[in-house]
Protein backbone atom coordinates (compact mmCIF):
# COMPACT_ATOMS: atom_id res chain seq x y z
CA UNK A 1 0.00 0.00 0.00
CA UNK A 2 1.02 3.62 -0.45
CA UNK A 3 -0.39 6.78 1.11
CA UNK A 4 -0.86 9.94 -0.95
CA UNK A 5 -1.66 13.43 0.35
CA UNK A 6 -3.74 15.67 -1.90
CA UNK A 7 -4.24 19.44 -1.83
CA UNK A 8 -5.48 22.31 -3.97
CA UNK A 9 -3.03 25.22 -4.37
CA UNK A 10 -3.48 28.74 -5.73
CA UNK A 11 -0.79 29.67 -8.27
CA UNK A 12 1.53 32.63 -7.69
CA UNK A 13 4.84 34.02 -9.02
CA UNK A 14 7.88 32.72 -7.13
CA UNK A 15 11.27 34.37 -6.59
CA UNK A 16 12.68 32.72 -9.72
CA UNK A 17 10.16 34.50 -11.91
CA UNK A 18 8.18 31.32 -12.58
CA UNK A 19 4.58 30.36 -11.88
CA UNK A 20 4.49 28.21 -8.75
CA UNK A 21 1.94 25.41 -8.38
CA UNK A 22 3.75 23.08 -5.94
CA UNK A 23 4.45 25.12 -2.77
CA UNK A 24 1.50 26.92 -1.14
CA UNK A 25 1.73 30.72 -1.07
CA UNK A 26 2.35 32.47 2.26
CA UNK A 27 0.48 35.59 1.13
CA UNK A 28 -1.41 36.86 -1.91
CA UNK A 29 -1.58 40.12 -3.83
CA UNK A 30 -4.48 42.32 -2.79
CA UNK A 31 -5.81 42.32 -6.37
CA UNK A 32 -6.58 38.57 -6.22
CA UNK A 33 -10.37 38.27 -5.81
CA UNK A 34 -10.90 34.52 -6.30
CA UNK A 35 -8.36 31.96 -5.10
CA UNK A 36 -8.27 28.49 -6.61
CA UNK A 37 -8.42 27.12 -3.04
CA UNK A 38 -11.75 28.93 -2.47
CA UNK A 39 -13.38 27.66 -5.65
CA UNK A 40 -12.12 24.05 -5.66
CA UNK A 41 -12.76 21.84 -2.62
CA UNK A 42 -11.50 18.31 -2.15
CA UNK A 43 -14.16 15.71 -1.45
CA UNK A 44 -13.38 13.14 1.22
CA UNK A 45 -10.10 12.53 3.04
CA UNK A 46 -7.04 14.62 2.14
CA UNK A 47 -4.76 11.58 2.61
CA UNK A 48 -5.77 8.40 0.82
CA UNK A 49 -4.39 4.88 0.99
CA UNK A 50 -4.00 3.15 -2.36
CA UNK A 51 -3.84 -0.64 -2.08
CA UNK A 52 -0.99 -2.43 -3.85
CA UNK A 53 -1.66 -3.18 -7.53
CA UNK A 54 -4.76 -1.03 -7.37
CA UNK A 55 -6.06 2.51 -7.91
CA UNK A 56 -8.20 5.05 -6.10
CA UNK A 57 -10.49 7.77 -7.40
CA UNK A 58 -10.27 11.18 -5.70
CA UNK A 59 -12.56 14.07 -6.53
CA UNK A 60 -12.98 17.79 -6.04
CA UNK A 61 -16.01 20.02 -6.33
CA UNK A 62 -15.75 23.26 -8.31
CA UNK A 63 -18.00 26.22 -7.53
CA UNK A 64 -17.41 29.05 -9.99
CA UNK A 65 -18.07 32.65 -8.89
CA UNK A 66 -21.73 33.68 -9.14
CA UNK A 67 -20.73 37.30 -9.82
CA UNK A 68 -19.44 38.67 -13.11
CA UNK A 69 -15.72 38.06 -13.48
CA UNK A 70 -13.39 38.47 -16.46
CA UNK A 71 -10.10 36.62 -16.49
CA UNK A 72 -8.11 33.60 -15.43
CA UNK A 73 -8.04 31.77 -12.09
CA UNK A 74 -4.96 29.57 -11.80
CA UNK A 75 -3.79 26.83 -9.49
CA UNK A 76 -2.81 23.21 -9.15
CA UNK A 77 -4.03 19.89 -7.78
CA UNK A 78 -1.10 18.57 -5.79
CA UNK A 79 -0.31 14.95 -4.90
CA UNK A 80 2.49 13.87 -2.60
CA UNK A 81 3.49 10.40 -1.49
CA UNK A 82 3.61 10.31 2.30
CA UNK A 83 7.06 9.40 3.64
CA UNK A 84 7.61 5.79 4.50
CA UNK A 85 9.33 5.15 7.81
CA UNK A 86 13.05 4.40 7.64
CA UNK A 87 13.48 0.81 8.81
CA UNK A 88 17.25 0.72 9.16
CA UNK A 89 20.43 2.76 8.90
CA UNK A 90 24.05 2.10 8.04
CA UNK A 91 26.59 3.31 10.56
CA UNK A 92 28.80 6.15 9.31
CA UNK A 93 26.69 6.74 6.21
CA UNK A 94 24.39 9.54 5.12
CA UNK A 95 20.73 8.71 4.60
CA UNK A 96 19.16 10.02 1.38
CA UNK A 97 15.47 10.80 1.63
CA UNK A 98 13.47 11.07 -1.59
CA UNK A 99 10.11 12.78 -1.93
CA UNK A 100 7.72 12.03 -4.76
CA UNK A 101 5.07 14.51 -5.78
CA UNK A 102 2.99 15.44 -8.80
CA UNK A 103 0.87 18.43 -9.72
CA UNK A 104 -1.85 18.95 -12.32
CA UNK A 105 -2.34 22.54 -13.43
CA UNK A 106 -5.86 23.96 -13.10
CA UNK A 107 -6.98 26.96 -15.13
CA UNK A 108 -10.47 28.43 -15.11
CA UNK A 109 -11.39 31.20 -17.55
CA UNK A 110 -14.50 33.36 -17.27
CA UNK A 111 -15.77 36.08 -19.59
CA UNK A 112 -13.11 37.90 -21.58
CA UNK A 113 -9.46 37.88 -20.51
CA UNK A 114 -8.20 41.40 -19.65
CA UNK A 115 -4.97 43.00 -20.81
CA UNK A 116 -2.01 42.65 -18.41
CA UNK A 117 -1.39 45.49 -15.98
CA UNK A 118 1.99 45.68 -14.23
CA UNK A 119 3.02 48.00 -11.41
CA UNK A 120 6.24 48.59 -9.49
CA UNK A 121 4.90 48.81 -5.95
CA UNK A 122 8.10 49.24 -3.92
CA UNK A 123 11.85 48.58 -3.73
CA UNK A 124 13.35 47.10 -0.56
CA UNK A 125 16.57 45.48 0.63
CA UNK A 126 16.54 42.03 2.16
CA UNK A 127 17.65 38.45 1.74
CA UNK A 128 16.77 35.27 -0.09
CA UNK A 129 18.36 32.03 1.10
CA UNK A 130 20.74 34.17 3.22
CA UNK A 131 22.00 36.07 0.17
CA UNK A 132 21.62 39.86 0.40
CA UNK A 133 20.16 41.98 -2.33
CA UNK A 134 17.80 44.67 -3.56
CA UNK A 135 14.23 43.57 -4.26
CA UNK A 136 11.85 45.43 -6.61
CA UNK A 137 8.25 44.22 -6.20
CA UNK A 138 6.45 43.83 -9.54
CA UNK A 139 2.69 43.40 -9.30
CA UNK A 140 0.52 41.86 -12.00
CA UNK A 141 -2.89 43.26 -11.02
CA UNK A 142 -4.79 41.66 -13.93
CA UNK A 143 -6.42 38.22 -13.98
CA UNK A 144 -4.20 37.02 -16.80
CA UNK A 145 -0.93 35.11 -17.19
CA UNK A 146 1.85 37.39 -18.48
CA UNK A 147 4.44 35.21 -20.26
CA UNK A 148 7.96 35.50 -21.71
CA UNK A 149 8.99 38.75 -20.06
CA UNK A 150 12.46 40.27 -20.24
CA UNK A 151 13.60 42.72 -17.58
CA UNK A 152 16.47 45.22 -17.73
CA UNK A 153 17.23 47.06 -14.50
CA UNK A 154 19.68 49.80 -13.52
CA UNK A 155 20.23 51.19 -10.01
CA UNK A 156 22.10 54.45 -9.55
CA UNK A 157 23.27 56.36 -6.49
CA UNK A 158 21.17 59.55 -6.24
CA UNK A 159 24.04 61.66 -4.90
CA UNK A 160 26.90 60.60 -7.15
CA UNK A 161 24.92 59.41 -10.20
CA UNK A 162 27.12 56.31 -10.25
CA UNK A 163 25.58 53.05 -11.48
CA UNK A 164 25.88 50.56 -8.61
CA UNK A 165 23.97 47.61 -10.06
CA UNK A 166 22.62 46.38 -13.39
CA UNK A 167 20.69 43.19 -14.05
CA UNK A 168 18.91 41.42 -16.90
CA UNK A 169 16.49 38.53 -16.68
CA UNK A 170 14.53 36.65 -19.33
CA UNK A 171 11.75 34.06 -19.43
CA UNK A 172 9.85 35.61 -16.53
CA UNK A 173 6.27 34.34 -16.23
CA UNK A 174 3.79 36.15 -14.01
CA UNK A 175 0.76 34.41 -12.52
CA UNK A 176 -2.57 36.26 -12.51
CA UNK A 177 -2.98 38.77 -9.68
CA UNK A 178 0.39 38.06 -8.11
CA UNK A 179 3.51 39.90 -6.97
CA UNK A 180 7.05 39.07 -8.12
CA UNK A 181 9.75 39.86 -5.56
CA UNK A 182 12.65 40.13 -7.99
CA UNK A 183 15.99 39.33 -6.33
CA UNK A 184 18.83 41.58 -7.49
CA UNK A 185 21.55 39.95 -5.41
CA UNK A 186 24.68 42.00 -4.70
CA UNK A 187 27.05 39.08 -4.09
CA UNK A 188 30.26 40.09 -2.32
CA UNK A 189 29.38 43.79 -2.63
CA UNK A 190 27.96 44.95 0.69
CA UNK A 191 24.79 47.01 0.92
CA UNK A 192 25.55 50.68 1.50
CA UNK A 193 23.23 53.16 3.20
CA UNK A 194 22.05 55.97 0.93
CA UNK A 195 19.48 57.23 -1.54
CA UNK A 196 19.10 55.37 -4.84
CA UNK A 197 17.11 55.41 -8.08
CA UNK A 198 15.87 52.30 -9.89
CA UNK A 199 14.89 52.15 -13.56
CA UNK A 200 13.36 48.97 -14.91
CA UNK A 201 12.16 48.10 -18.42
CA UNK A 202 9.88 45.05 -18.71
CA UNK A 203 8.69 43.78 -22.08
CA UNK A 204 7.56 40.84 -24.15
CA UNK A 205 6.44 40.62 -27.77
CA UNK A 206 3.13 42.38 -27.04
CA UNK A 207 3.75 44.84 -24.21
CA UNK A 208 6.33 47.16 -22.68
CA UNK A 209 6.49 48.90 -19.29
CA UNK A 210 9.05 51.40 -17.98
CA UNK A 211 9.25 51.94 -14.23
CA UNK A 212 11.31 54.44 -12.21
CA UNK A 213 11.42 54.70 -8.43
CA UNK A 214 13.55 56.32 -5.74
CA UNK A 215 14.30 54.29 -2.63
CA UNK A 216 16.46 54.54 0.48
CA UNK A 217 18.72 51.99 2.16
CA UNK A 218 19.00 52.80 5.86
CA UNK A 219 22.20 52.19 7.83
CA UNK A 220 20.28 49.80 10.10
CA UNK A 221 18.96 47.69 7.21
CA UNK A 222 22.36 47.60 5.49
CA UNK A 223 24.06 46.40 8.68
CA UNK A 224 21.38 43.81 9.41
CA UNK A 225 21.57 42.10 6.02
CA UNK A 226 25.33 42.51 5.63
CA UNK A 227 25.87 40.79 8.98
CA UNK A 228 23.50 37.89 8.23
CA UNK A 229 24.63 37.30 4.64
CA UNK A 230 26.54 34.16 3.66
CA UNK A 231 28.12 36.19 0.84
CA UNK A 232 30.84 37.50 3.14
Amino acid sequence: DIKVQTAIHTAYTNGNGAIEYVTPAKSFDQSLIYKMTDLTKLQGAKTVTIPANSSKVVSAQVQMPDKDFNGVILGGWYFKRVDQKVTSSVKGSMNVKNQYSYVIGLKYTMGSVPAPSLKLSKVTVGMTNYHRGIFPYIRNTSAVIVPNLKTTTTITNKNSGKVIKTAKKSDVQLAPNSVYRYPMLTGKTKLQAGKYHLKMVIKNSDHKWVFEKDFTITAKAAKTYNDKSVDN
